[in-house]
């Protein structure tokens, strides 16, 4: 991936973090904002670290740690001092080599602070990013690499309290009322329209209104469709089915909705079904209708 360059009033930032990840990219993202700069590390197309200018790493992670309740705060600040004298290596490092903390407490310490601060950049509106590719980038070994579609769900999420599209409901789509345009395939997302990318496109396609979301996702990666079901429901691209598959029955003034069988794939299928189901019992019975016919009229002959 070539490096390029926006703004951030005129191009969406999770847009962009999509269009690194689609690519499988790696290099280094800048965002400078009115108070602040944030640097985002990608490995073929994932998140392995963040720092800020007004806040480092370890002081991310020592808020983590603390935060935690894994170290105290007066402790981390006397190890930081420590490692600021000198002696080489890292403090995180450090915090292993003394067993204040476990070498796997480390590493999910520095995904929550990375994830915390990417959380953090997604909310400004303002400022002036630049994408630098590379062959290689500096990160913690044995970290796990965040996918933009998790954090941009954990984004969601967090600003809708914790509310998640269903992925098992069905869903049919619903006429765009602006051109939409495929991120890559026609431009980067800073001209007009509903940008979606090609993963969204075909969730998009899919949706038939007959099956899952997640049957329509033909294998997604379970991050990918949550968020591309998330954005399409809010740009109004889709609407859910109700009680899509449903049988219900009266009861009274109460209906009951019974669940789908597994079996019934979509609903056109079952009515096929029964009616066969229907015209073969019509058959079967005719046989026994003539023998029952033929036996009356042997009986009124002899009488």
């Amino acid at each position: 991936m070539t490096a390029f360059e926006g703004d951030l009033s005129k191009i969406s930032l999770p847009l962009t973090l999509q269009r690194i990840a689609g690519q499988g990219a790696t290099g280094i993202l800048t965002v400078q904002g009115e108070n602040d700069i944030i640097a985002v590390s990608f490995l073929n197309g994932g998140i392995v670290s963040a720092d800020a200018l007004n806040q480092t790493v370890e002081d991310g992670l020592g808020e983590v740690l603390v935060g935690e309740g894994l170290i105290e705060a007066e402790a981390f600040q006397r190890l930081a001092a420590e490692h600021q004298g000198g002696g080489g290596g890292t403090l995180s490092e450090l915090l292993v080599e003394r067993r204040v903390i476990t070498r796997e407490q480390l590493l999910r310490a520095l995904r929550l602070q990375t994830l915390r601060l990417m959380l953090h950049l997604l909310s400004w509106s303002e400022g002036e990013l630049k994408f630098y590719s590379g062959d290689e980038v500096s990160y913690e070994e044995g970290f796990l690499p965040i996918s933009v579609e998790e954090l941009l769900v954990r984004a969601a999420e967090e600003r809708d309290g914790g509310a998640a599209a269903d992925v098992g409901a069905v869903y049919r789509p619903k006429p765009a009322h602006r051109i939409v345009r495929v991120l890559d395939r026609d431009g980067d997302g800073s001209e007009p329209g509903l940008w979606l990318t090609a993963d969204e496109m075909r969730l998009w396609q899919a949706c038939d209104g007959e099956r899952t979301a997640v049957a329509a996702a033909a294998g997604l990666e379970r991050y990918k469709l949550r968020y591309a079901l998330h954005r399409l429901l809010k740009l109004d691209l889709l609407e859910p089915v109700p009680f899509a598959g449903a049988m219900s029955q009266q009861v009274g003034a109460a209906e009951i909705f019974m669940p789908p069988d597994p079996t019934v794939a979509r609903p056109a299928v079952a009515a096929r079904a029964a009616a066969k189901a229907a015209h073969e019992g019509r058959v079967a019975w005719l046989p026994w209708v003539g023998y029952g016919l033929a036996a009356l009229a042997a009986g009124l002959i002899v009488a």
